[in-house]
């Protein structure tokens, strides 16, 4: 078994290598903070909104709209998350099965 130690260098930033790896996270990092804005502006109107109504507007209901943005938010993250496992797994079995030696490039 091989042992890594590790000094002040090894966390060091190097431009060589974050040419390399820099790409492979920029898009979720794109995504992410997009989402991040836009619940940001979703939740601030929900709240401003949510305070109009003669229901939601009272002290002790100001929670319920937040709380169902959170809960319905939460769900379609679940039923997106479940649908790009499925494409992801029809395009492999899509590219097994198309290619003759069975090598997925």
């Amino acid at each position: 078994m091989k042992a890594v130690k590790l000094t002040g260098k090894s966390f060091g930033m190097f431009p060589v290598l974050m040419k390399r790896y820099i790409p492979l996270g920029i898009t979720s990092f794109l995504s992410q903070a997009s989402l991040v804005v836009s619940m940001a502006a979703v939740q601030n109107s929900t709240a401003k909104w949510g305070a109009l109504d003669p229901v939601f507007g009272q002290p002790q209901y100001t929670q319920i709209p937040l709380a169902v943005l959170g809960i319905v938010m939460k769900f379609f993250q679940i039923a997106i998350s479940i649908s790009v496992a499925c494409l992801r797994a029809a395009y492999l079995w899509w590219a097994i099965i198309s290619v003759p030696d069975g090598r997925i490039e």
